[in-house]
């Protein structure tokens, strides 16, 4: 393969090249020998005639014939240039679980990539919003695709937020509507969160998240269903557990479809868990009000958690995981996430074809003609032979 992509497909044809030499042995010495001779009675004239321009052009139309051969053979090659193609699987049912527990209101920085973003004027994102960020961009690459998506959001409970759609805008629209509770009550009123949060997020239902997410993509009709996990923190507060219900979904999948007889389409988990670093902080809320305490900017001040505060599970998602047929990702902090993201599109939703390849065969061999047809005019016009 040449530097620019450019590939020959018959590579022996090279061999040809040998012939090359030998083809310029007769035109050029062999012809030379035969060349056809006037008879003069005295030839001190001839001797005296300076030769002009054309004459020093008499070898011309032989490089003219060589070098059409040299572009007969490398089209005889046949150059091509492949015409590769990163397409996305179509047809693909997609449920997202994503966590709005609390703890996603942490940071994973560190004390100076936090000074840095604040004195830029912005506080670092928080894992909610990462993960957000990528489900819309997610949504927009599965836009182009043609793939349905559907979302559960998941904290003390799990909730549909709207269910396999492709209406990209609106779920695009939902997403980024969506608030996360950032842990702060008042005293009369424990149960509701103060910024009007869009689920209370004291607990991380990951089994019930994954049930309802099961549920919707059990009777959809995409040609692949997966179910993607996005969580912080260990399992708490769910009625049904997270291993149940993938033991579950694995039996379901091996199942034939009483309908149709056919097997099931399975379904496949991927879990990730974001963050839990060695460099976590959260927003400060030790002042009195318990609310979160900023600078005189507005910006977020920040504590530092201390290791194992906010606990995880990542051989339970592992587990999750390997039952369904899915893979395990875990980022634990924001650029890692990205790139194990990134990775995971990449790996499951598209694929690499090689099409038919470019053929660039055709421009040698006009080459060659062309030579070959200026060859011919040459030695039938001005450097034509006599006798």
């Amino acid at each position: 393969m040449l530097g620019n992509g450019l590939t020959f497909h018959s590579q022996w044809a090279f061999l040809l090249l040998i012939a090359i030499p030998i083809a310029a042995l007769g035109l050029f010495w062999l012809q030379r020998r035969r060349t056809g001779t006037f008879v003069y009675g005295n030839t001190h004239a001839l001797r005296e005639v300076k030769t002009g321009f054309l004459g020093h052009l008499h070898a011309l139309p032989g490089i003219l014939r060589v070098l059409a051969l040299v572009a007969l053979v490398v089209a005889i090659a046949r150059p091509q240039k492949p015409n590769r193609k990163v397409i996305a699987s179509e047809g693909v049912d997609i449920l997202v679980a994503l966590d709005m527990s609390a703890s996603m209101n942490a940071v994973d920085n560190s004390p100076e990539e936090i000074r840095a973003a604040q004195l830029d004027g912005k506080n670092p994102k928080n894992r909610f919003q990462v993960a957000t960020e990528l489900l819309v961009d997610f949504i927009k690459n599965r836009a182009e695709a043609g793939d349905r998506v559907g979302l559960v959001i998941f904290g003390e409970g799990a909730y549909l937020k709207y269910p396999l759609t492709s209406d990209y805008r609106r779920a695009i629209k939902d997403i980024t509507e969506l608030v996360l509770d950032d842990g702060i009550r008042d005293a009369d009123s424990p149960e509701f969160c103060r910024n009007d949060c869009t689920i209370s997020g004291g607990a991380t239902a990951i089994g019930d998240a994954l049930r309802r997410g099961f549920l919707r993509l059990r009777d959809a009709s995409g040609k692949e269903k997966t179910l993607i996990l996005i969580t912080d923190g260990a399992e708490k507060g769910s009625k049904m557990s997270a291993k149940y219900v993938a033991e579950y979904v694995r039996d379901w999948g091996r199942e034939l479809d009483p309908e149709t007889k056919q097997p099931r389409k399975p379904i496949k988990i991927y879990p990730f868990l974001v963050g839990g670093g060695s460099n976590v902080y959260v927003p400060d809320t030790s002042n009195r009000t318990g609310a979160i305490v900023r600078d005189r900017s507005g910006l977020i001040r920040y504590q530092a958690v201390p290791p194992g505060a906010f606990e995880t599970n990542p051989s339970l998602l592992q587990e999750v995981a390997t039952l369904t047929g899915g893979k395990y990702f875990q980022g634990y902090d924001e650029k890692a996430f990205r790139e194990q993201f990134k990775d995971f599109e990449k790996t499951v939703y598209e694929r690499t074809i090689e099409d038919f390849p470019d053929e660039k065969f055709m421009p040698w061999a006009y080459l060659a003609l062309a030579l070959v047809l200026l060859e011919a005019l040459l030695r039938l016009t001005v450097l034509r032979k006599f006798p």
